[in-house]
């Protein structure tokens, strides 16, 4: 069972604290998440979730590279999609990066040959990942969630905690999965999602969850609102069940999604309704891959990276 790791992170600008999340989708498909937790002097924590790359780029570790990163704090693969997969092992393997904790899905390491098949690079991460020496499968019981990370951001007497919860895969779904053998028509079903909770914030990273899993989630974190949500499987209806978690709306919170043109996801009825609980929406395109945002810690704003207007849905 993975325990809590309540370390305290000594940080020097407590002023300027900040998460930013990078949501990085590609022209066609692809998607991968990159956040990290800084002042205006360091970056204290970095965590990256799934990886996509083309012939031409790996955005993914084009921007870890941009940022100067040299520690990965938190690494998840969610589940065994190609485009939430591949160019992860450049990511992984070698030198470059000290990752800490490597996180995967309940059931990853059971999946039969046929799977590896479909995803060619699935059994390349397999391999990379278990070189790491610390590596965790997630799994959640019925409306249960699993503690994943918790730091304590410090300066002085002021602190400042963040927590990031396993939402799921679901234990009992992918055991019925595994054991019916029903494993390609279900991928999604072995996907993780997360909740990261930074003070007052509260920020959902879904994966390509789908309706059977996102009914046995853990409804505590619903009960007020949800400051950001990266939209499960594209914006498509096999995850339409999320919008009934939300309580609520406010002024400042986001929805986002990467697209996936060969399924025209997202799908518009979808965003549409996202709307009467999310106040702003963007969508990967051409014109920008990246969304960026940032949550101002102590000013307790989300602020839209300048380069999203032309990914805002009106």
């Amino acid at each position: 069972m993975l325990k809590k790791q309540n370390k305290t992170i000594i940080i020097n600008k407590l002023e300027d604290v900040k998460l930013s999340i990078y949501i990085i989708g590609y022209p066609s498909k692809g998607e991968s998440i990159v956040f990290t937790i800084l002042d205006s002097e360091n970056i204290y924590y970095t965590g990256v979730i799934d990886c996509y790359e083309t012939e031409n780029e790996n955005k993914t570790y084009n921007l870890l590279k941009e940022l100067k990163i040299k520690k990965i704090n938190f690494l998840c693969w969610t589940h065994p999609h190609e485009d939430h997969t591949k160019g992860f092992e450049k990511i992984l393997s070698g030198s470059e990066f000290d990752i800490d904790n490597v996180f995967l899905p309940e059931g990853i390491y059971g999946l039969p040959q046929e799977i590896t098949e479909y995803c060619q690079v699935s059994k390349k991460i397999v391999n990379a990942v278990n070189k790491r020496t610390k590596n965790f499968s997630v799994t959640t019981s019925d409306y249960q969630s699993i503690s994943l990370d918790s730091k304590i951001f410090s300066k002085s007497v002021v602190n400042m905690s963040f927590n990031i919860y396993g939402l799921a895969p679901n234990s009992s779904v992918v055991r019925e999965i595994i054991n019916d053998k029903s494993y390609k028509d279900h991928i999604n079903d072995f996907s993780i999602a997360i909740m990261i909770v930074f003070e007052e914030f509260k920020i959902l990273l879904t994966g390509d969850i789908e309706n059977k899993t996102i009914n046995l989630i853990n409804q505590d974190f619903f009960e007020n609102s949800v400051d950001f949500i990266k939209i499960p499987h594209h914006g498509s209806s096999t995850s339409s069940d999320m919008l009934g978690l939300f309580k609520s709306n406010n002024s400042e919170n986001v929805a986002c999604s990467t697209i996936y043109k060969q399924h025209n996801l997202p799908e518009n009825e979808i965003l549409k309704e996202y709307k009467n609980f999310f106040k702003n929406i963007y969508i990967t395109n051409d014109e920008n891959n990246i969304l960026k945002f940032d949550f101002e810690i102590i000013n307790k704003r989300i602020i839209a990276d300048k380069r999203n207007i032309v990914n805002k849905l009106l």
